[in-house]
Protein backbone atom coordinates (compact mmCIF):
# COMPACT_ATOMS: atom_id res chain seq x y z
CA UNK A 1 0.00 0.00 0.00
CA UNK A 2 1.36 3.41 -1.00
CA UNK A 3 1.84 5.81 1.90
CA UNK A 4 0.02 9.16 1.46
CA UNK A 5 3.35 10.98 1.87
CA UNK A 6 4.17 9.50 -1.53
CA UNK A 7 0.76 10.27 -3.08
CA UNK A 8 0.17 13.91 -2.19
CA UNK A 9 1.83 17.08 -3.44
CA UNK A 10 1.89 20.58 -1.99
CA UNK A 11 1.19 23.17 -4.67
CA UNK A 12 2.65 26.65 -4.95
CA UNK A 13 3.02 29.34 -7.58
CA UNK A 14 5.88 28.93 -10.00
CA UNK A 15 8.42 31.37 -8.63
CA UNK A 16 11.08 30.81 -11.25
CA UNK A 17 9.00 32.81 -13.71
CA UNK A 18 9.70 36.54 -13.52
CA UNK A 19 6.35 37.22 -15.19
CA UNK A 20 4.28 35.30 -12.62
CA UNK A 21 1.21 37.17 -11.41
CA UNK A 22 0.45 37.34 -7.68
CA UNK A 23 -3.13 38.41 -7.12
CA UNK A 24 -4.67 40.99 -4.86
CA UNK A 25 -8.36 41.98 -4.75
CA UNK A 26 -9.51 45.26 -6.19
CA UNK A 27 -11.12 47.76 -3.81
CA UNK A 28 -14.66 46.42 -4.29
CA UNK A 29 -13.68 42.78 -3.87
CA UNK A 30 -11.62 43.64 -0.80
CA UNK A 31 -14.80 44.87 0.91
CA UNK A 32 -16.41 41.44 0.54
CA UNK A 33 -15.62 38.63 3.01
CA UNK A 34 -14.68 36.42 0.10
CA UNK A 35 -11.92 34.46 1.83
CA UNK A 36 -13.83 33.26 4.89
CA UNK A 37 -17.43 32.59 3.88
CA UNK A 38 -19.48 31.43 0.89
CA UNK A 39 -20.80 34.29 -1.21
CA UNK A 40 -24.31 34.69 -2.54
CA UNK A 41 -24.62 34.73 -6.33
CA UNK A 42 -23.72 38.16 -7.64
CA UNK A 43 -20.99 40.08 -9.37
CA UNK A 44 -17.71 38.21 -9.92
CA UNK A 45 -14.70 38.79 -7.72
CA UNK A 46 -12.13 41.01 -9.42
CA UNK A 47 -8.41 40.67 -8.84
CA UNK A 48 -5.45 42.68 -10.03
CA UNK A 49 -1.69 42.33 -10.11
CA UNK A 50 -0.17 42.68 -6.64
CA UNK A 51 3.12 43.99 -8.04
CA UNK A 52 2.35 46.22 -11.04
CA UNK A 53 5.48 48.28 -10.43
CA UNK A 54 7.64 45.30 -11.38
CA UNK A 55 6.56 45.57 -15.02
CA UNK A 56 8.20 47.88 -17.52
CA UNK A 57 6.03 50.27 -19.51
CA UNK A 58 4.11 48.34 -22.16
CA UNK A 59 5.08 44.97 -20.71
CA UNK A 60 2.24 42.46 -20.41
CA UNK A 61 1.63 39.96 -17.63
CA UNK A 62 1.82 36.25 -18.25
CA UNK A 63 -1.63 34.90 -17.41
CA UNK A 64 -1.62 31.25 -16.34
CA UNK A 65 -4.24 28.58 -15.63
CA UNK A 66 -3.64 28.85 -11.89
CA UNK A 67 -2.78 32.13 -10.14
CA UNK A 68 -2.34 32.46 -6.39
CA UNK A 69 -3.94 34.86 -3.92
CA UNK A 70 -2.23 33.81 -0.71
CA UNK A 71 -2.94 30.10 -0.31
CA UNK A 72 -6.14 30.39 -2.36
CA UNK A 73 -6.16 30.28 -6.14
CA UNK A 74 -7.91 31.63 -9.19
CA UNK A 75 -8.22 29.08 -12.00
CA UNK A 76 -9.31 29.10 -15.61
CA UNK A 77 -12.62 27.57 -16.57
CA UNK A 78 -11.00 24.42 -17.94
CA UNK A 79 -9.38 23.72 -14.56
CA UNK A 80 -12.66 24.50 -12.82
CA UNK A 81 -14.48 22.01 -15.05
CA UNK A 82 -12.04 19.33 -13.92
CA UNK A 83 -12.29 20.18 -10.23
CA UNK A 84 -16.09 20.17 -10.07
CA UNK A 85 -16.15 16.54 -11.23
CA UNK A 86 -15.26 15.63 -7.64
CA UNK A 87 -17.25 16.12 -4.43
CA UNK A 88 -14.34 17.73 -2.66
CA UNK A 89 -14.70 18.42 1.05
CA UNK A 90 -14.93 22.13 1.81
CA UNK A 91 -14.31 23.34 -1.75
CA UNK A 92 -15.97 26.63 -2.67
CA UNK A 93 -15.93 28.12 -6.17
CA UNK A 94 -16.95 31.62 -7.22
CA UNK A 95 -16.77 33.44 -10.59
CA UNK A 96 -13.80 35.78 -10.89
CA UNK A 97 -12.11 38.12 -13.32
CA UNK A 98 -8.63 39.54 -13.67
CA UNK A 99 -7.88 43.19 -14.43
CA UNK A 100 -4.44 43.50 -16.00
CA UNK A 101 -2.05 46.40 -15.52
CA UNK A 102 -3.42 48.04 -18.66
CA UNK A 103 -6.93 48.01 -17.20
CA UNK A 104 -8.31 45.22 -19.40
CA UNK A 105 -10.68 42.70 -17.82
CA UNK A 106 -10.13 38.98 -18.42
CA UNK A 107 -13.13 36.74 -17.79
CA UNK A 108 -13.52 32.97 -17.46
CA UNK A 109 -11.88 32.48 -14.07
CA UNK A 110 -13.02 30.91 -10.80
CA UNK A 111 -11.81 31.69 -7.30
CA UNK A 112 -11.15 28.54 -5.29
CA UNK A 113 -11.04 28.38 -1.51
CA UNK A 114 -11.84 25.82 1.17
CA UNK A 115 -14.44 26.43 3.85
CA UNK A 116 -13.18 23.38 5.73
CA UNK A 117 -9.57 22.31 6.17
CA UNK A 118 -8.57 18.71 6.88
CA UNK A 119 -6.50 18.15 10.00
CA UNK A 120 -4.70 15.05 8.75
CA UNK A 121 -1.08 15.78 9.65
CA UNK A 122 0.91 13.20 11.53
CA UNK A 123 2.39 15.55 14.09
CA UNK A 124 4.72 12.89 15.50
CA UNK A 125 6.50 12.56 12.17
CA UNK A 126 6.22 16.18 11.04
CA UNK A 127 8.94 18.50 12.29
CA UNK A 128 8.51 21.96 13.83
CA UNK A 129 9.84 24.24 16.55
CA UNK A 130 7.49 24.57 19.55
CA UNK A 131 8.83 28.08 20.11
CA UNK A 132 6.79 29.35 17.17
CA UNK A 133 3.49 27.64 18.04
CA UNK A 134 0.46 29.93 18.02
CA UNK A 135 -0.18 31.13 21.56
CA UNK A 136 -3.96 30.68 21.33
CA UNK A 137 -4.41 27.60 19.15
CA UNK A 138 -1.08 25.85 19.72
CA UNK A 139 -0.81 25.34 15.97
CA UNK A 140 2.78 24.94 14.76
CA UNK A 141 4.62 26.15 11.69
CA UNK A 142 5.77 22.93 10.05
CA UNK A 143 9.29 22.58 8.68
CA UNK A 144 8.55 19.19 7.15
CA UNK A 145 5.19 17.58 6.56
CA UNK A 146 3.87 14.08 7.20
CA UNK A 147 0.34 12.78 6.68
CA UNK A 148 -1.62 10.39 8.87
CA UNK A 149 -2.79 7.37 6.82
CA UNK A 150 -5.47 6.45 9.34
CA UNK A 151 -7.11 9.88 9.28
CA UNK A 152 -7.03 9.98 5.48
CA UNK A 153 -8.41 6.44 5.15
CA UNK A 154 -11.53 7.57 7.00
CA UNK A 155 -12.32 9.96 4.11
CA UNK A 156 -13.26 8.58 0.68
CA UNK A 157 -10.45 9.30 -1.76
CA UNK A 158 -12.80 11.00 -4.23
CA UNK A 159 -13.54 13.63 -1.58
CA UNK A 160 -9.89 14.48 -0.93
CA UNK A 161 -8.15 14.62 -4.29
CA UNK A 162 -7.47 18.24 -3.42
CA UNK A 163 -7.86 19.81 0.02
CA UNK A 164 -6.55 22.45 2.39
CA UNK A 165 -4.28 21.11 5.12
CA UNK A 166 -5.47 22.32 8.52
CA UNK A 167 -4.24 22.38 12.09
CA UNK A 168 -1.07 24.29 11.20
CA UNK A 169 -0.05 27.92 10.77
CA UNK A 170 1.26 27.42 7.24
CA UNK A 171 -1.88 26.03 5.56
CA UNK A 172 -1.60 24.99 1.95
CA UNK A 173 -3.38 23.02 -0.73
CA UNK A 174 -2.53 19.36 -1.25
CA UNK A 175 -3.21 17.54 -4.51
CA UNK A 176 -3.41 13.77 -4.91
CA UNK A 177 -1.23 12.21 -7.60
CA UNK A 178 -4.39 11.23 -9.52
CA UNK A 179 -5.41 14.87 -9.91
CA UNK A 180 -1.83 16.02 -10.47
CA UNK A 181 -1.54 13.59 -13.39
CA UNK A 182 -4.67 15.05 -14.98
CA UNK A 183 -3.54 18.63 -14.49
CA UNK A 184 -0.18 17.87 -16.06
CA UNK A 185 -1.83 16.04 -18.97
CA UNK A 186 -3.79 19.25 -19.59
CA UNK A 187 -0.53 21.25 -19.51
CA UNK A 188 -1.94 23.43 -16.74
CA UNK A 189 0.36 26.40 -16.13
CA UNK A 190 1.30 28.52 -13.11
CA UNK A 191 1.82 25.83 -10.50
CA UNK A 192 4.69 23.75 -9.12
CA UNK A 193 4.32 20.50 -7.17
CA UNK A 194 6.34 19.23 -4.19
CA UNK A 195 5.93 15.66 -2.97
CA UNK A 196 5.00 15.70 0.73
CA UNK A 197 7.80 13.29 1.66
CA UNK A 198 10.45 15.46 -0.01
CA UNK A 199 9.20 18.91 0.94
CA UNK A 200 10.88 21.27 3.42
CA UNK A 201 9.46 24.69 4.23
CA UNK A 202 11.23 27.29 2.12
CA UNK A 203 11.64 25.11 -0.96
CA UNK A 204 8.76 27.00 -2.59
CA UNK A 205 10.57 30.35 -2.34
Amino acid sequence: MIHPDDQYYLIFAEDDDDDAVYLMPDEHTAERKFRIQPLLPGRPLVFKNGFPESYASGEKEKLTDIMFEGKNVMVTDRVYQLLIQYETIGADYYPAMYRDISGNLHEGYWYVKFLEALNVCDMKRSTYDDEFNDEETGEPILDTFALDPTKLAAIPEEHRLIFELGGIQNPCFLVHERLKTKLQAMNVTGVVYFLVRDFKEGMQM
